[in-house]
């Protein structure tokens, strides 16, 4: 009988550890799965924001250039761009728009000035950018970045201004 008294302490403090042990390991997989669940909803906000940024920057550079023939779409050495044309000063300069090497990328220069897309200024991540015309008072733009698609449309001017 006095055998099984003295292994009482032992067993009472093996039964402490263990308990602790366990209610740490449960603390450690509490912290671990909220912070994977932060990371996860953070990415999806970021993708997001990214997505409705791509549709916003191009919907405000459209409207900011909108005249009746300025907007269009076409083949910028094997990239598909929206290209915005404007005179300055009796020059005519045209904006490009287009996805290139994993950026949505402007290109700001005089028209015909032979500069390629890899000249362009990176704008935002973006893995995919497809401008439409779906008619000719009506764009559609399709972005994808990040794992996300967004799309919007934009209406263009298609007669001059009356101003």
């Amino acid at each position: 009988m006095n055998k099984n008294r003295s292994l009482l302490p032992f067993f009472s403090t093996l039964i402490c550890i263990l308990s602790v042990t366990m209610m740490g390991a449960a603390i450690i997989d509490a912290v671990s799965s909220g912070a994977s669940a932060y990371e996860s909803s953070s990415d999806a906000v970021c993708a997001q924001y990214t997505a409705r940024t791509l549709v916003s920057y191009v919907s405000a550079k459209i409207q900011g250039t909108n005249a009746a023939g300025n907007i269009y779409i076409s083949d910028f050495d094997g990239v598909s761009a929206l290209f915005l044309e404007e005179e300055i000063e009796g020059e005519y300069y045209i904006t490009a728009i287009y996805c290139q090497d994993g950026f949505l990328k402007e290109l700001f220069a005089q028209k015909d000035s032979g500069l390629s897309p890899s000249d362009g200024m990176e704008i935002i991540s973006c893995q995919s950018f497809v401008p439409l015309q779906i008619s000719p008072e009506l764009i559609h733009l399709s972005f994808e970045s990040g794992g996300e698609k967004s799309s919007g449309y934009v209406s263009v001017l298609t007669v001059e201004d009356p101003q």
